[in-house]
């Protein structure tokens, strides 16, 4: 099980200037700063209160080029839903930063810090996360594997308007984890289980599944159906 929960992305965010963060229990204080020629730095914060998180959604700590200011969004997930787009879609097309993501699982909230370019250690008075810089943005975070299940698809028709779907699931390296992770699909949510078993739902032409917490639609969690039912045509 993952001891840490703040994660740090080096030379990540195309700006310049530092990032630093700050912890006073579940208080987080989030720092831009920008040095300029005039000796007197521009610089941006933020506090966030984790406790204000809810399960399973995402909140994001942006910064906004255009007012020159941070904003911190609680219900980040549902927004990028809603437009049927990744964060980092969301974020490019909106011309927003994203510094910081913070997750909430159960009673522990993981934080992802994104460093701007050319810098490579998280900024602190408060904490040493000298040894916690991680890979790429290409990678997957460990994070995402431990608390999310893998599947094989093994069949999807269509029958009788009906959509049957045989799914072989991994269960996560945190089992309580698990009880949260369902397949959602046109409005309908079924808990995944373990192991290989058949979900049913009624078929609606042109909607797509989606692996995740009840009802979410996260657009990188996504089975086509259409693709999937003619993959598995026999």
């Amino acid at each position: 099980m993952l001891k840490k929960d703040v994660f740090v992305f080096p030379d990540m965010v195309g700006l310049p200037g530092r990032v630093s963060l700050n912890r006073e229990g579940d208080i987080y204080t989030l720092r831009y700063t920008l040095d300029d020629n005039s000796g007197q730095p521009f610089v941006r914060k933020v506090v966030i209160d984790t406790e204000t998180i809810c399960d399973g959604n995402v909140a994001m700590v942006m910064f906004c080029p255009i007012t020159n200011d941070m904003i911190v969004h609680y219900g980040f997930s549902q927004i990028c839903e809603c437009l049927n787009m990744t964060h980092s879609e969301f974020l490019q097309i909106v011309s927003l930063y994203g510094l910081m993501q913070l997750d909430r699982y159960k009673d522990r909230v993981f934080c992802k810090v994104f460093l701007p370019k050319k810098q490579y250690s998280l900024d602190s008075v408060t904490d040493d996360y000298s040894d916690n810089a991680y890979m790429t943005a290409d990678c997957v975070h460990p994070l995402d594997w431990q608390y999310m299940p893998t599947y094989d698809l093994v069949d999807a028709k269509v029958e009788n308007g009906r959509l049957v779907l045989t799914l072989g699931v991994c269960r996560p390296a945190v089992d309580e984890a698990m009880g949260n992770m369902h397949i959602n699909y046109a409005g309908q949510c079924l808990e995944l289980a373990d192991g290989e078993h058949t979900y049913e739902f009624k078929y609606v032409k042109g909607e797509n599944a989606y692996i995740g917490y009840p009802y979410s639609r996260r657009k990188g969690r996504m089975i086509d159906i259409e693709r999937a039912v003619m993959l598995c045509i026999k």
